[in-house]
């Protein structure tokens, strides 16, 4: 009789792998039940509980559930499973920073008024959607933080164009070029160190793991990526930069 997942997990050692990778974020339990919701894809369904093990075991690294949340989805491919990212979960991760309120990824499309000191961004609220790189300017991360501050960190559409160079022949940027664009300015705030963090701290870990995950998933070459400016982190050793934070 082959394995369930259920059995899988049901294994000796299993809790002890995921509150390890978890670092107190959620509960196995919490983060169990979040993986058997994940489930519901019924070509989930149909592969083995090794390989969804593996993939449950990879998304605990993130710090992230899988499920209707889609802070990361689950995608079966030949005998394996791909853990991939969204920007959803990315921005899980930067919110539970302690000192972070709340930060949030913004595409400005070619027609916004956008200025840069004093900001000013007026998104058209309607027939204004960022849909491919002709009609995006770049982007910002907005973060929000726990003593009332508020900073900007500006990320120019050269730099999303370079993240998606870097990626190679992705058909994940082809086709899902908005989503992919608000992953860049997420992952550019964190290389440039524009979110404070507490190094060692169970939250920076899993940013970190994040974008160690996105490169590999995405097949980034350095090689296609132009040279970067001194570093903040050692996630960011790939990555070029363009604007300060203000």
């Amino acid at each position: 009789m082959s394995t369930t997942i259920g059995d899988y997990m049901a294994r000796d050692g299993w809790r002890q792998r995921v509150n390890g990778a978890l670092m107190g974020v959620m509960s196995c339990e919490a983060f169990n039940a979040g993986c058997l919701a994940a489930l519901s894809d019924p070509k989930l369904q149909q592969c083995s509980a090794e390989s969804l093990g593996a993939a449950f075991l990879k998304c605990a690294s993130l710090g992230l559930m899988p499920g209707p949340q889609q802070l990361v989805s689950l995608i079966p491919r030949r005998n394996e499973i791909t853990v991939m990212l969204g920007w959803r979960g990315i921005a899980t991760l930067f919110n539970r920073l302690p000192h972070v309120a709340q930060v949030s990824a913004v595409l400005v499309h070619v027609d916004d008024p956008l200025k840069i000191d004093p900001f000013l961004h007026e998104p058209h609220p309607f027939d204004r959607e960022v849909t491919s790189p002709d009609n995006c300017r770049g982007g910002y991360l907005r973060i929000e933080y726990t003593d009332g501050r508020t900073r900007h960190h500006f990320v120019s559409i050269r730099k999303i164009l370079e993240n998606k160079k870097a990626a190679g022949n992705s058909s994940v940027w082809r086709t899902y070029f908005a989503p992919m664009a608000l992953k860049t300015i997420y992952r550019d705030a964190w290389a440039r160190a524009a979110v404070s963090f507490e190094p060692g701290a169970a939250q920076a870990q899993h940013i970190v793991n994040a974008e160690l995950h996105e490169r590999i998933v995405n097949d980034e070459n350095p090689a296609r990526v132009s040279a970067p400016r001194q570093v903040k982190s050692p996630a960011a050793a790939a990555l070029t930069y363009d604007k300060p934070s203000t």
